[in-house]
């Protein structure tokens, strides 16, 4: 699609190129927002545990590290559609930064809410 085409906007038919900008804005700003959240409750959880990490650290440092490899394998895959999107001719931006942030944004949700279910510090 030229610029030409996305800077002049029909008010009858909005561009999906518009469409695809604003969710991938309000997803990278959710996932800024649940990984910084994730990131304080689970310090938060770790420093009530330093002197006897135990199980609580165990569990949650393994699942961290396993979400971590599940979501770094389901990224390259991602890249590589990419790629071949690219290489076919049907490369567009935006519908690749959701399916790049699609993955972190959904574990990042999840994270937040699941450590702010619990955080009491056991």
């Amino acid at each position: 699609m030229s610029a030409r085409k996305l800077m002049t906007r029909d008010s009858d038919q909005p561009d999906r190129e518009w469409e695809d900008a604003i969710v991938v804005s309000r997803l990278a700003s959710e996932l800024v927002i649940a990984s910084w959240t994730t990131i304080a409750l689970r310090s938060w959880k770790w420093m009530g545990v330093w002197q006897n990490p135990g199980l609580v650290f165990d569990r949650e440092w393994s699942a961290m590290m396993t979400e971590k490899a599940f979501v770094s394998a389901e990224l390259v895959g991602v890249m590589q559609k990419s790629i071949f999107d690219l290489w076919m001719g049907d490369f567009c931006p935006w519908n690749t930064t959701k399916r790049v942030i699609h993955p972190l944004h959904r574990d990042a949700v999840a994270n937040a809410r699941r450590l702010s279910a619990g955080s009491k510090v056991d």
